[in-house]
């Protein structure tokens, strides 16, 4: 009737995997292993295939993909690969692995044992219902891999709001439609509102309006090219080339003075997404306890008052960001001012995974007579390898 937790510093395995008589391990745990080794191997050969056909690279590890595309450095978590290795690992220097053999090793994949990872796995499936909301949400990477089937169904409306690139790829089977984008009713709009669009087949392309017409509108320029002839319609003159036979054929011909049409042209909204950020003041272990919540504060993005407000009780300030800014300075109002850069990315991977886990070197305070006292660079990483669990069998 009241509150319920289970907790396991080094993992939780739940599952309905039989161990008859319970015989076994106490992390036996093969169905998973095998259902999660089976997944990366169809998504790294379907993101291999799509790659190759020009698609975007689907990051299952180890190495980072770069927003254009690239290969980055290898990371140790946050994508497919790292819960499959993790899992492999999972014994090492537990009371049934003391030595560690279990842990893979090289090719970027190997993984510390005893990580605090969440397994479920059921042989029959899995169900999970609710009669309000249900979430699910990841600080990386969210992977959804099917040996056969995905199906979503939304009753109402199926929004998908990214905030960088939307990939969508298909092998196919030849001559069978491989996608298709079907409305029954109403309108279908699709728009490039800051750049171009392009639409390419490698045989026919067929446009067709069954029972209204069709505008080709072009405010500059409209250009139609085959076998060396072309049309071309700009600046209110036509102008009409071949190298070959050119054929007027109808009832009556009407050669009169100058006339013109000026078409409407729809205007796009403009509007830079915002991404949420959160700044915890104090990153000491006693932040919380440090009396900083409720502290009104100023927040300024690139020098122009963005907010101010009052630091929540477990010392975090939501900001919403836009992803020009590149600097906001935080003032308190005892008088700590804080300098707060954006960085994309870390040129030391291992810096990037140690701030992202909440680990600053922001100095509170005046600044010294002699300057200001520089921290060490490895301070992440010294401050990470405190807290972090070292994986090691007690």
């Amino acid at each position: 009737d009241r509150h319920g937790a289970i907790r396991a510093g080094h993992g939780l395995l739940l599952t309905t995997e039989a161990q008859p008589a319970a015989g076994g391990k106490q992390l036996a745990r093969d169905g998973a292993q095998s259902q999660l080794d089976a997944a990366l191997a169809l998504a790294q050969s379907l993101a291999d295939t799509a790659t190759a056909q020009l698609a975007d690279t689907q990051e299952t590890g180890p190495a980072e993909i770069q927003p254009d595309n690239a290969k980055g450095a290898n990371k140790t978590d946050g994508h497919l690969q790292h819960h499959v290795q993790a899992l492999k690992a999972w014994e090492a220097g537990s009371n049934t692995d003391k030595d560690g053999k279990t842990a893979p090793q090289g090719n970027g994949a190997a993984q510390a044992g005893q990580q605090p990872i969440m397994i479920l796995s059921a042989p029959a499936g899995l169900a999970a219902t609710t009669d309000h909301s249900l979430i699910l949400a990841a600080g990386t990477n969210i992977d959804q891999v099917a040996q056969r089937d995905l199906n979503q169904t939304s009753g109402r409306r199926w929004l998908h709001n990214v905030g960088q690139h939307i990939s969508l790829f298909v092998a196919g089977v030849k001559d069978v439609v491989s996608l298709k984008l079907i409305a029954a009713k109403g309108k279908v709009q699709l728009q490039a509102q800051s750049d171009a669009m392009e639409l390419t087949a490698g045989k026919d392309v067929t446009i067709s309006s069954l029972s209204a017409s069709q505008l080709f509108n072009g405010k500059k320029e409209v250009l139609l090219t085959c076998s060396g002839a072309y049309i071309r319609i700009k600046d209110g003159k036509i102008e009409l080339h071949a190298p070959g036979k050119v054929s007027f054929k109808g009832g009556s011909h009407d050669w009169s003075g100058p006339a013109k049409m000026t078409p409407a042209h729809p205007s796009f909204p403009q509007h830079a997404p915002t991404f949420p950020l959160r700044i915890k003041v104090d990153q000491s272990p006693l932040g919380v306890k440090s009396g900083w919540g409720g502290m009104p504060y100023k927040l300024y993005a690139d020098g122009v008052l963005q907010g101010e407000g009052v630091i929540d009780e477990q010392g975090h300030i939501q900001v919403a960001h836009r992803v020009p800014v590149q600097k906001y300075k935080l003032e308190l109002a005892n008088g700590v001012v804080y300098d707060i850069p954006v960085a994309v990315d870390y040129h030391n991977p291992a810096q990037g995974e140690a701030a992202n886990a909440g680990f600053h070197k922001h100095m509170a305070g005046a600044t010294p007579d002699g300057g200001r006292d520089e921290l060490l660079a490895s301070a992440r990483e010294d401050f990470l390898a405190l807290f972090k669990p070292s994986g090691k069998g007690e």
